[in-house]
């Protein structure tokens, strides 16, 4: 009776085993179903970002080529800007060479 009560607990537990093992898998493979389903809707998301933005940059790009006015425009704002940096860079440098001689 011993043996045979043995046989049946052996039994049992690798049948728990096995039942144990079964889940681990199962939600191994959910985990990574679930995984791969957020990377795909993310990848959708990023590439209608992508050519929402891709859009503004040809559109921005035909209407600087396109149009003279917009061409000039554009010119005189680099310009004007381009001069701003200049006259900053000339006047902290002269701010330097300032303090240089009040030492």
């Amino acid at each position: 009776m011993g043996a045979m009560a043995l046989g049946c607990n052996i039994q049992e537990k690798i049948e728990t085993k096995i039942w144990s093992n079964k889940n681990c898998i199962q939600d191994f493979v959910k985990r990574k179903e679930a995984r791969l389903r957020m990377l795909v809707t993310k990848q959708k998301k990023r590439s209608k970002t992508e050519d929402v933005s891709y859009q503004d940059r040809q559109i921005k790009a035909e209407l600087r080529g396109t149009n003279e006015k917009t061409k000039k425009v554009l010119r005189e704002k680099k310009r004007k800007y381009g001069e701003e940096l200049l006259k900053d860079r000339q006047k902290s440098y002269r701010n330097k060479q300032r303090s240089c001689f009040k030492r």
